[in-house]
């Protein structure tokens, strides 16, 4: 009944979950031609701005500058181009995810109910087999993995609502609609440091001051810089409380892990560090 009530619980919250981001995406889809031709035109107004600043450069450098600036834009053309033509690709891998997750999900609940209705034979095997000191050291080592996983889950957990909720206000603030369904996308991002809120914010902000909405440009700044500050002042600290790592530790834990794994060891190393002093001090 618990195992029931709980799977219960999680695909109700998954279905309301879904259902609202399937309904944002369905006003922003219709909104994506506006916004299209809105960074057209602003990219537009950048070449012929930038245009007018290399004439006015001495005239032997205004030849390779004139180059260098067709190569800029041509490369962003082409990006954009490989991009809409790999989204087909991507949709299909999407798909083929979510059935490898769908039989992932189907497996672990077929186990939760067996797992149950097996509980105390499992519980009288493992008795029988191990002796009460190795019990005894067996479940105090998986209490301490459980707490750090949980420490690290929680710390992420913040991290994420946090910046979800600055620039959540950020956008609310400046009436730019669909501010949650931003604010999610910029959060998903942030969660990647190396790349962080600033790989949304700043162009974004960039394209509106070309456009001449110097106050929106402002306030996406501003939203940048207090969710950059928020994260940047408080993950060291949190993670390593959530943790029991001290702030330097978790830091340099950080450096580590993008130096040896890339973006998994930079949002992992912090939670096998933890780990691997936990059980060193056992």
């Amino acid at each position: 009944m618990a195992v029931s009530l709980l799977l219960l619980l999680l695909a109700g919250l998954l279905v309301l979950l879904c259902s609202a981001i399937v309904r944002n995406l369905g006003l922003l889809a219709g909104a994506l031609p506006d916004m299209e031709r809105a960074a057209a035109d602003a990219l537009s107004l950048l070449r012929s701005r930038l245009t007018l600043l290399v004439e006015k450069l001495p005239e032997n450098l205004q030849s390779t500058a004139q180059h260098s600036l067709s190569r800029l834009f041509e490369s962003g053309m082409n990006f954009t181009d490989d991009a809409v033509r790999a989204l087909p690709a991507v949709i299909t891998g999407f798909l083929g995810a979510v059935s490898g997750s769908a039989l992932t999900v189907g497996t672990g609940v077929l186990s939760a109910y067996m797992i149950s209705l097996r509980r105390p034979k499992i519980q009288k095997w493992l008795a029988q087999r191990f002796s009460p000191e190795r019990r005894e050291a067996f479940l105090l080592r998986l209490a301490q993995i459980r707490s750090v996983v949980g420490g690290w889950l929680r710390a992420q957990s913040v991290l994420l609502l946090l910046t979800f909720t600055i620039v959540s206000a950020g956008l609310l603030i400046l009436r730019i609609p669909y501010a949650p369904l931003w604010a999610g996308g910029v959060a998903l991002v942030d969660a990647l440091p190396v790349l962080g809120s600033g790989t949304v914010l700043l162009p974004w902000a960039l394209i509106s001051l070309l456009q001449g909405h110097l106050p929106r440009a402002l306030g996406l700044l501003a939203t940048y810089a207090c969710a950059a500050l928020a994260r940047s002042t408080l993950e060291p600290r949190l993670v390593g409380r959530h943790l029991g790592l001290d702030p330097l530790v978790t830091l340099a834990c950080l450096y580590l892990g993008y130096r040896l794994w890339g973006f998994a060891g930079l949002i992992l190393s912090p939670m096998l560090g933890s780990i691997a002093m936990e059980l060193a001090r056992n």
